[in-house]
């Protein structure tokens, strides 16, 4: 049988730590993060070719 351990934090992460956070796992997961801004400049720039 496997030991448990149970952590409890004592502190709470800031709103932007979690952020920074979830935006470095999306990165690491799929190799890039981007925002809606950038995806609808690159369509217009293919559109434009």
């Amino acid at each position: 049988m496997y030991a448990t351990r149970c952590v409890i934090p004592t502190t709470t992460t800031s709103p932007e730590y979690c952020w920074f956070v979830t935006l470095d796992n999306i990165n690491q997961c799929f190799g890039f993060v981007t925002d809606s801004q950038a995806i609808l400049r690159a369509l217009q720039q293919s559109a434009e070719c």
